[in-house]
This record gives structure tokens, sequence and C-alpha cells, in this order.
């Protein structure tokens, strides 16, 4: 089963550069690593539709799995003992959140 996993993120205040670095060049290639894992793409906040959003980033990943709550808790265990390297250039206010299906997905027809 599919599942999405949604990251939103800043970059610690004078580090966007460095936290953009880190994230395209070593930490999706981390994440995308471990078991699960099967893609991921950034996007950078375009333009407000309601409020303006607290994250300047997301990150959505696809996870293949049947547990997908496993595979995030690897993930967050790799990261709480140091297994996986995060940087300073991350700001500590993150969102993450695991989806699950709610239906087939929909596609336009043109």
């Amino acid at each position: 089963m599919l599942s999405k996993f949604l990251v939103l993120s800043d970059p610690s205040p004078g580090k966007e550069a460095e936290y953009n670095e880190w994230y395209e060049h070593q930490h999706l290639r981390d994440v995308l690593g471990l078991p699960g894992f099967v893609s991921a793409q950034r996007f950078r906040f375009a333009s407000k539709i309601n409020d303006t959003p607290h994250w300047s980033y997301c990150v959505i990943y696809t996870i293949d799995s049947d547990n997908p709550e496993a595979v995030v808790e690897a993930l967050t265990k790799t990261v709480a003992d140091g297994r996986m390297h995060v940087s300073a250039a991350l700001d500590s206010h993150v969102y993450a959140a695991l989806y699950r299906p709610a239906g087939e997905e929909q596609r336009a027809t043109k």
C-alpha cells in the first residue's frame, strides 16, 4: 500500500543555502535509503491562498508498506540515535504527518 509522509520545515535563520544543500544532496538520499521509502519530492512555498503558512518548505515522501507507521518509526529512531545526520541548518520546528489513501487517485480527463 502506498502512503504519503508529509514534512514541513524551515531553514535556521541565515542558513537557507546550507539547508537546501543538505536536504537535496544528503537528507533525501539518506531517507530514501531506508526500507519502505520509495520516492521524495521537495516543494517551496509559492503563493498565499488563505493564511501564510508557517513553513517555507515541504517534502512529500511516498512509502510502500503495509505498515507505514513502522517505516516512519524506523526513520525517527534512526535520527534520534544519531545514525542519520540532521543539519544544524534545519530549524527545530518541524511538522510531520503520515497519510493513508482515503480513496483511489483521480486523474484529469482531457
